[in-house]
């Protein structure tokens, strides 16, 4: 082939694109070669988890581009005003210019993005934009794998039990949704630090002796949650104070509350870079926050409640109508572990953290089923705000 026109056709592909290339391949040949007897040794758990990042991003890989699902465009828009920030010289990014016809929007303050600069210096290097999220996505399916392996590992104190509930826990029904149905990218990118506040909390409420480690863990799962999905720290702290609650023999540890108290500081050390401007913006400039609600009551409507039966339902379909219906379930799976635990427990098998897994698991269940009553609850509270719009 003629130099010249090798050189042409690198020229229209983008050089930056092929640097990238080489440098990945040059990365993951070096680390061949440097860590092949470690590789040997761990070489199931690596196929393990290879397999299960390979099994999640199946949709993807096969699938002309990325389904278009309910919060496809915001999140577009988000990494695409990044990279046009990045581009003017804007960091960190706190108003994004793209936005509202170049006057600007705060969505960085609102929802922290420190994730998101990865897809968008690969856009900035020239790849398409639905090529950048890709590369996002492959990222965080493949730091939940690896993470929900060791933390699980940990917590069972076996390998094997890791590599089942990496496998289960990657491609949950639920997960599977959130990335190819509603690509909520925040939310399936917490999914990558669920297991590292669940081993924290497990190591303080089992482990005799606590210290800086389990102050160090719980800290870096909350920030890790928070830097993705702010929704989900509320419900994950929420769930935490009930833990401890359930277990408040746990207080008398010696070392519990300052093991909290450091996991606060670290917290707050860790995401002053967004907490600090988030508040300033909250208390000091006006926001005209706006919310559409179908009718008067939250839970008004029945179909928006699970019944008994559709627990144990497969998804029958993902692609749905409206935004407002995800008809999936926890799975088999997840729903089979209750008789299964039942089992143990007649077989004498049982054990305390099993009995308080299963009730918790049972109460969320309850929880979202049309026979707990929300709609009481929510007429006895007078804080709750009804809308008609």
């Amino acid at each position: 082939m003629d130099i010249r026109v090798l050189l042409e056709q690198m020229h229209a592909y983008g050089y930056k694109k092929i640097f990238l290339i080489i440098f990945l391949i040059l990365i993951g040949a070096g680390m061949l070669i440097l860590l092949r007897k470690k590789i040997l040794e761990h070489r199931v758990t690596l196929t393990v988890i290879v397999g299960t990042t390979f099994l999640t991003m199946i949709p993807v890989l096969f699938w002309p581009g990325i389904y278009e699902g309910h919060d496809y465009l915001f999140h577009c828009v988000r990494l695409e005003s990044l990279a046009q920030e990045l581009k003017l010289g804007s960091f960190p990014a706190r108003i994004l210019s793209l936005w509202m016809d170049g006057y600007g929007y705060p969505c960085s303050i609102m929802y922290d993005d420190i994730w998101l600069y990865i897809p968008a210096v690969i856009r900035i290097i020239g790849y398409e934009l639905q090529t950048a999220l890709i590369w996002y996505m492959i990222l965080i399916n493949a730091g939940t794998a690896i993470s929900s392996y060791l933390c699980f590992s940990r917590i069972f104190r076996d390998k094997r039990i890791g590599r089942i509930l990496c496998f289960v826990y990657s491609l949950s029904s639920y997960r599977l949704v959130d990335i190819h149905t509603r690509s909520a990218l925040g939310e399936y990118s917490a999914f990558l630090f669920f297991p590292i506040v669940i081993l924290a909390v497990c190591e303080i409420l089992y482990e005799e002796q606590i210290g800086g480690r389990q102050a160090l863990l719980l800290a870096i799962g909350m920030s890790g949650i928070l830097s993705v999905h702010v929704l989900s720290i509320l419900i994950v702290g929420i769930g935490i104070v009930l833990a401890f609650l359930f277990h408040i023999s746990v207080v008398r540890k010696k070392h519990f509350f300052p093991v909290i108290l450091g996991a606060i500081g670290i917290f707050l050390a860790l995401n002053a870079y967004y907490l600090v401007p988030f508040f300033d913006y909250y208390f000091t400039v006006p926001m005209n926050i706006t919310n559409r609600t179908l009718s008067s009551s939250l839970f008004l409507r029945s179909d928006g409640k699970a019944t008994v039966e559709q627990l144990f339902w497969f998804f029958h379909s993902i692609f749905i109508r409206r935004i407002q219906e995800v008809p999936l379930s926890p799975g088999l799976t997840l729903m089979l572990s209750i008789p299964v635990t039942l089992l143990l427990f007649a077989l004498r098998k049982g054990t305390k953290k099993m009995a308080f897994l299963l009730g918790w698991a049972v109460l969320f269940l309850f929880m979202i089923t049309d026979r707990f009553p929300w709609d009481t609850i929510v007429k006895a509270c007078p804080f709750v705000i009804h809308l008609d719009i």
